[in-house]
C-alpha cells in the first residue's frame, strides 16, 4: 500500500459516488494541463455502450456548464470548485480549459476516448490484424449461436461419409439415452459448443486441440483399463475377505453391529459405484478396530489370527481407496464425457473453417487473440503504439472485468505507471453481475495482487509494478440512500460478521 501511489482503487458501495469520483479524475487530468488536447491520451473504459454513453455525455454536459461559470449551481458547482481548488487555477482558468477542451471534442470526436472494453480490444486487432493472422478486412460475427448451429450442421453431414465422426456421434446419442436426456442431438451439441465460446475454457481447449478423434479413442481405452485395474483391486479384496468368512462359518448375529456395520456387513457389500467412490462409513472402523468383535456370550467365534487377517484385507481396500479414489472418480468422469470432448474438439475445427472461409472473428475471441500475444511478451509488440498515446487509464465497474480482460489491460497500466501517470479503477464487488461472462470478482477483491497469473513470470514482473503504486481508497459517503437505512444496515452486517463462518471473507 503506498498513500502516494497513482495506482487509484475505489472500493465502494452504491451511491456512493463512484461514477462521479471517476468523471472527476477524468477533468482533473484533462484540464490540469494547458494543452486543450490532453483528453486524446486519457482511456476511459467501461462495460456497455450505455454506459460508455453516460460517461461522455457527463464529461460534455461538466465542460458546457464550465463555460459560464457564473450561473452554474448544484452538482455542476460542486464539481467545478472541487476541480477549481484541486487543479488550484483561478474561475477564467479554468473557464477558458473548459471552453477550448469542449471545443476540441466537437472537433475530435473519434479521439474522446471513453469507450467499452471489447471496442478497444476491436481496436487493437483491426490494426494489428496481420500480427495476430487475421484477414485484413474481417467482419465481426455476434451471433455465436447461428455460427455453432452451422458448425454443428457440417459436423452431421460428415455422418455416414466419416467413420470416426460417426461413431462419435453413436456414442453420443447412445449416452444422451443413457442418461434420460433429450435425442435432440442439435441442441445437445448446442450446450456443449457454448463451452468454447467462454473464454473461461481456452486454456483447457488449448490442451486438447491437437488431438484427433483417435486419440481420444485410445485416452478412453487407456482409461477403461486403469478403471478396471482400480475395480478389480477392490472386489478382489473384497472376495477373498468373504471367503475367508464363509470358510470359518461365521455367523452374522453374533457379530456387534447387527449385520449393519459390522466385517461380516462389509464384505458383503453389494459391488456398485459407491463401493468404489466412497470409503467405509465411520461405524465400520469402530466396529473393526474394536478388539471385540463379538457379542457378549460369543466371544471365541472369530480366533485371532483370522480377526487379523480380515482387520488387514479391509484396510488394504479402504487404504487403497484413500490413495486412488480422486482419480478414480476423475477418470470415471473423463470416461462419461470423451465423447463429448471429442466432438467439441471437432466443432471448434468447424467453427475455425467457417471463420476463414466467411472472414470473420466472433466477439468472444477479441481477448483470446490479444491474451495469446500478451501471456508471452514482457513488452507486447501490439500495444507499441497505443502504450505511447495512452498516459492514463480509468476503469468502471471493474469488479465485472474477466480474467484474460484483465490481463489484457495489465501491460497499459503497468506501462503508464512507470512513467508515473495515474491510473484509476473504481467498482464494488457486490454489484458483480457478468460472471455469466468470465466475470472474476475476486480479481477486484485481492487487488493488487492475482492468483491466476502466480505461475506467469511475465505476468508477476507487471502485477509488481501495480504493488508499488497501490493505493486503495474509499468513498466514505452514500448519497442514494436514507440516513436511516445506512444506519441500518452499518448495525446489521456490523453484528452478522462475527457471526459468519471463519472461512468467509467479506468483501
Amino acid at each position: 500500500m503506498n498513500p502516494t501511489g497513482n495506482f487509484l482503487v475505489f472500493k465502494s458501495s452504491a451511491g456512493s459516488g463512484k461514477t462521479y469520483t471517476l468523471v472527476k479524475e477524468y477533468l482533473s487530468i484533462a484540464l490540469g494541463s494547458p494543452n486543450s488536447e490532453r483528453y486524446k491520451n486519457i482511456l476511459a473504459i467501461t462495460f456497455t455502450n450505455k454506459a460508455a454513453s453516460e460517461m461522455k455525455d457527463r464529461v460534455t454536459t461538466y465542460l458546457k456548464a464550465f463555460c459560464n461559470p457564473k450561473n452554474i449551481h448544484g452538482g455542476e458547482a460542486l464539481m467545478f470548485n472541487n476541480l477549481k481548488e484541486e487543479l488550484s487555477v483561478t474561475d477564467e482558468k479554468l473557464k477558458e480549459r473548459a471552453f477550448k477542451m469542449l471545443q476540441s471534442i466537437l472537433h475530435n470526436y473519434s479521439d474522446f476516448n471513453i469507450t467499452t472494453i471489447d471496442k478497444f480490444i476491436l481496436k487493437i486487432i483491426r490494426s494489428f490484424s496481420f500480427d495476430l493472422q487475421l484477414p485484413y478486412n474481417f467482419e465481426v460475427e455476434l451471433d455465436s449461436d447461428s455460427l455453432l448451429n452451422q458448425a454443428i450442421n457440417n459436423l452431421l453431414s460428415e455422418a455416414g461419409k466419416n467413420k470416426q465422426i460417426t461413431a462419435f456421434l453413436v456414442h453420443y446419442i447412445k449416452q444422451l439415452a443413457q442418461n434420460d436426456e433429450s435425442w435432440n442431438i442439435q441442441s445437445s451439441l448446442l450446450k456443449v459448443a457454448n463451452v468454447a465460446m467462454n473464454e473461461e475454457a481456452l486454456p483447457h481447449l488449448n490442451q486438447i486441440k491437437s488431438l484427433k478423434l483417435d486419440d481420444f479413442s485410445r485416452i478412453k481405452e487407456k482409461i477403461r483399463k486403469e478403471l478396471k485395474v482400480y475395480e478389480q483391486f477392490i472386489v478382489t479384496k473384497l472376495k477373498e475377505g468373504k471367503e475367508k468368512i464363509t470358510q470359518s462359518g461365521i455367523i452374522p448375529d453374533r457379530l456387534k453391529g447387527k449385520s449393519k456395520n459390522n466385517i461380516w456387513a462389509y464384505f458383503n457389500k453389494k459391488i456398485d459405484s459407491k463401493l468404489f467412490e466412497e470409503r467405509a462409513a465411520k461405524t465400520y472402523f469402530k466396529y473393526i478396530d474394536d478388539q471385540e468383535w463379538c457379542n457378549k456370550g460369543f466371544e471365541t467365534s472369530i480366533p485371532n489370527q483370522l480377526q487379523s487377517e480380515l482387520k488387514n484385507i479391509f484396510y488394504e481396500i479402504e487404504d487403497y481407496k484413500e490413495e486412488k479414489k480422486g482419480g478414480y472418480i476423475l477418470k470415471q468422469s473423463i470416461q462419461k464425457n470423451i465423447f463429448q470432448l471429442g466432438l467439441l474438439n471437432e466443432l471448434e475445427k468447424k467453427v475455425h473453417q467457417i471463420r476463414e472461409e466467411q472472414n470473420f472473428i466472433h466477439i468472444s475471441e477479441f481477448n483470446k487473440k490479444v491474451a495469446e500475444v500478451v501471456i508471452k511478451q514482457p513488452i507486447p509488440f501490439i500495444y507499441e503504439r497505443i502504450g505511447e498515446k495512452f498516459k492514463n487509464y480509468l476503469i468502471d465497474e471493474f469488479q465485472d472485468t474477466s480474467i484474460l480482460q484483465w490481463q489484457n489491460l495489465l501491460p497499459l497500466l503497468e506501462n503508464s505507471l512507470s512513467y508515473n501517470n495515474k491510473n484509476l479503477i473504481v467498482g464494488d464487488a457486490k454489484q458483480a453481475i457478468y460472471r455469466w461472462r468470465g466475470g472474476d470478482v475476486d480479481q477486484f477483491a485481492k487487488l493488487p495482487e492475482n492468483p491466476h497469473f502466480k505461475d506467469n513470470q511475465v505476468i508477476q514482473e507487471r502485477i509488481q509494478t501495480l504493488r508499488r503504486q497501490f493505493n486503495p481508497l474509499n468513498l466514505e459517503y452514500n448519497y442514494r440512500s436514507k440516513k436511516e437505512i445506512i444506519e441500518f444496515n452499518n448495525l446489521f452486517f456490523k453484528e452478522l460478521i462475527n457471526k459468519l463462518p471463519s472461512f468467509f471473507t467479506p468483501y
